[in-house]
């Protein structure tokens, strides 16, 4: 147990590591973590070239459809996101950025960006590629673990 318990600091310690090489760009201390996390899921839905909804976002985050509810009408009440109706179901509304959000978070993405290219010329490309595969490998394993996890508990 006490070698699992290592590896799992471990792995908190990189992970703030990581965290921390993205500036804090714009961002708003007054926000919730549920709301953090929802302007983070939209903000991977527009890097990705998607849109999401609200049931998307609860189930990527665990939390309840009223709880990211919540946070949206927060969110857009400061200006960050936007309800916006499917054309064509009127009964899916999408979560977007509003237009100042989304110049916020352009400059903040080329900010990190400008800082992992500063990594991944320390590192190596070759380096860098091999540690995107075993994240992507844990993250896919974490995901599992998660999905059995709920399923038992159903």
């Amino acid at each position: 147990m006490a070698e699992i318990e290592t590896y799992y600091r471990n792995l908190l310690h990189v992970c703030r590591e990581m965290r921390a090489l993205s500036p804090k760009a714009g961002a708003d201390n007054s926000l919730s973590r549920a709301e953090r996390g929802v302007l983070a899921a939209v903000c991977a839905a527009e890097t990705e070239g998607t849109r999401v909804i609200s049931a998307q976002i609860a189930a990527e985050l665990g939390v309840t459809r009223s709880a990211v509810s919540q946070a949206v009408d927060k969110l857009e009440r400061l200006g960050y996101v936007r309800r916006a109706s499917s054309d064509t179901d009127k009964k899916i509304a999408y979560v977007e950025l509003t237009g100042e959000a989304k110049s916020r978070y352009e400059v903040y993405k080329k900010d990190r960006c400008r800082q992992f290219e500063k990594v991944l010329s320390r590192m190596g490309e070759e380096s860098v590629a091999e540690l995107l595969r075993l994240a992507e490998r844990f993250a896919s394993t974490v995901r599992e673990v998660r999905r059995d996890t709920a399923e038992r508990k159903r």
